[in-house]
């Protein structure tokens, strides 16, 4: 005998006619939603991975399978569980005590989605990514690209305190007018300046020596940066330390540079607008209510971890966090913070940022592919 509801535990229930299989059905009176004496208890349990793996790509008739439900309930489910995270946007600020991102990243993807009670069955969504770490400042979700779209997204950014002298685009006019617009004062590059700086990191890779120039660009970018919370609890102070540690540690800070020049386009940022557009393609009835879908998406891509247990929430505040997206779902902000003891962890992190550091299009060379120019030759 059923006692209570499997969705709320309520106990206000009722029989509720049977399925066409003779299997007693139950309704409850405080959530309004209805199951069979079948009903996979367990779906519950796991709720936090059934929401994890929809999200990392499983279709909801995939899950029905898996949990042996229907698509309708397990749909209903996920939505109800991931309704319960707070707004993406007030979890970071809470999360963050003073934002300082180095170069800010404007993209935006347009993407399909079911919809049988309109013509139009595309939306577009515009983010605000930290270029260093990957990390989501913000985003808008909207039916199409204008310029006060974005012209909402960089206030959103102002009204919280988020600066940047540096903003990167993926060319679009529309970005561009509302950069000059809110920001008038700060420095904005497009796509092909970073395609350049690729370019410039691929050659001196190709040299038979190129750590010293790579070392001394990233030390110098890394203490442009407000945030040195990694150097400073290790103890470097300025550039010549961060060359010293990073020269004792060369063969690794070069293997990062190498491994992240060879996978860009799996990694590089625009990637998650392209990771976004492909997993919400086909998504069920996505305009009849985005926002929970869409927050718990960015919130997920940001506290997964790799495979040091290094996520984008960590590298941008540069402090170890053991969040994980059902804590994040359940409200709690706790973090571990990284201490002294921690230094093989704290020197992953920091060969992390610096080699990262280098990908910023912040500084010209003026090498332009010349061996005349180019500091390597001697």
């Amino acid at each position: 005998m059923v006692k209570s509801c499997v969705y709320c535990r309520s106990t206000d229930i009722i029989r509720h006619g049977q399925t066409s299989l003779g299997v007693q059905r139950y309704r409850c009176f405080t959530c309004g939603k209805t199951w069979s004496s079948k009903t996979n208890y367990h779906n519950i349990k796991n709720l936090p991975k059934m929401a994890h793996d929809y999200l990392n790509g499983k279709t909801i008739r995939e899950l029905s399978k898996q949990y042996h439900s229907t698509p309708t309930r397990i749909n209903t489910i996920i939505r109800d569980y991931l309704k319960r995270a707070p707004d993406w946007h007030e979890f970071v600020d809470l999360s963050v005590n003073n934002h300082t991102p180095r170069q800010i990243y404007l993209s935006g993807k347009k993407f399909h989605c079911s919809w049988n009670r309109s013509d139009c069955n595309e939306m577009y969504i515009a983010f605000a990514i930290d270029s260093l770490t990957g990390f989501v400042l913000a985003y808008k979700v909207c039916f199409d690209e204008t310029v006060d779209i974005w012209m909402e997204l960089l206030n959103n950014l102002k009204e919280r305190s988020i600066v940047s002298n540096s903003f990167l685009t993926n060319g679009s006019e529309k970005s561009i007018v509302s950069v000059k617009s809110i920001y008038p004062a700060s420095d904005l590059k497009i796509n092909y300046h970073k395609n350049y700086r690729d370019r410039e990191l691929g050659c001196c890779l190709s040299r038979v020596s190129p750590s010293q120039k790579l070392i001394n660009d990233a030390s110098r970018v890394y203490f442009t940066m407000k945030n040195n919370k990694i150097a400073n609890k290790l103890g470097i102070k300025d550039e010549s330390e961060l060359r010293d540690f990073l020269c004792k540690r060369e063969i690794l800070f070069l293997d990062i540079v190498k491994k992240r020049l060879q996978n860009r386009t799996k990694i590089f940022n625009d990637n998650l607008p392209n990771l976004f557009q492909k997993r919400f393609e086909k998504f069920h009835l996505l305009k009849e209510d985005p926002q929970p879908l869409v927050n718990s998406w960015v919130a997920n891509q940001m506290l997964l971890k790799d495979e040091n247990g290094i996520s984008r929430l960590t590298l941008y505040t540069q402090d170890y966090s053991k969040l994980d997206f059902n804590s994040y779902v359940r409200h709690r902000f706790s973090s571990n913070t990284i201490n002294k003891h921690s230094s093989k962890l704290l020197e992953q992190l920091l060969l992390e940022v610096t080699a990262r550091s280098l990908e910023l299009p912040l500084f010209s060379n003026e090498c332009h592919f010349d061996f005349g120019k180019c500091a390597l030759v001697v």
